[in-house]
């Protein structure tokens, strides 16, 4: 009978071989359940700390970035704006050059600038890093409006819900490489296990796993949630990883516990085992 739940596993994986021991022989399944569970739960923290952070940049940030954007309008694939051209927005950190609007064909490329962006009359050049510059043809857009009133409605739309959003689909790929690190673990667990192997099946090891998973997997949750730098990080987790799989593995090889042994004066007894005299 499974003694320890889910929710137990979260803490007593740091410590308790019983809990190992109870995963591998009373529990069912390959612990994708739990995966589920653990990696929810784990991004969690992120995703707050993430919508906290893009919604004091739409309070405090955007309002201002939203000021310097000038009113443009595409019409049948050409861009127009009323404002004096070349029209420059600055980095207000580094004071260099961020957007440029030239629909004047005096700017032609972004070759001369440091600037991410540059929109001409008919084409939107944007650089991906030093030798990687987009082009886009603006033909192939439907005709818009712009202006900094709707860029700051759209951007907070975007920042208050991006985290919400996006959340779903880092949890389904965190599950997805949680699956593949599970297998590599249950491999080298049943490798570690030796002549006990037999007595377990992969799942088992697949399971072991998905618990050993926890401690690196909570390490990294606070590391990357109170922002610390920690060198070779990857590397640690992966040997966490592997001690915990080791120290799971060992757990699982010591007798697993015995069903409850009902005495001869306590409910469940065999009549057989009962004395006569109290039949």
């Amino acid at each position: 009978m499974r003694r320890y739940s889910s929710m137990h596993a979260l803490l007593l994986s740091f410590f308790s071989g019983e809990l190992y021991r109870d995963v591998a022989f009373s529990w069912r399944g390959i612990g994708l359940l739990y995966l589920i569970l653990l990696s929810g739960l784990c991004w969690i923290p992120s995703a707050i700390v993430t919508h906290l952070s893009l919604d004091r940049f739409v309070r405090n940030e955007l309002p201002e970035l939203a000021k310097q954007v000038p009113p443009m309008t595409l019409v049948k694939g050409k861009l127009g704006s009323p404002v004096p051209q070349p029209y420059i927005i600055h980095d207000e950190t580094t004071k260099k050059p961020m957007f440029i609007l030239d629909t004047t064909g005096k700017t032609v490329s972004l070759d001369n600038t440091p600037a991410m962006v540059l929109l001409t009359e008919s084409k939107i050049f944007a650089r991906q890093n030093k030798d990687d510059i987009r082009i886009r043809d603006l033909r192939n857009l439907p005709d818009f409006s712009l202006d900094g009133e709707k860029v700051r409605e759209w951007a907070g739309l975007v920042c208050r819900w991006l985290a919400v959003a996006t959340f779903p689909f880092v949890v389904a790929f965190s599950v997805a490489w949680g699956l593949f690190v599970m297998i590599a673990l249950g491999v080298l667990g049943y490798a570690l296990a030796g002549e006990a192997s037999p007595t377990l099946s992969f799942g088992a090891f697949l399971r072991l796993a998905a618990v050993a998973r926890t401690p690196a997997v909570v390490a990294g949750v606070l590391i990357s949630t109170l922002s610390l730098v920690v060198p070779f990080a990857f590397l640690l987790y992966a040997l966490a990883d592997v001690v915990y799989m080791g120290f799971a593995v060992r757990a699982a090889r010591e007798t697993p516990p015995k069903p409850f042994d009902a005495g001869p004066d306590q409910p469940g007894a065999p009549a057989s085992e009962i004395p006569s005299g109290v039949r």
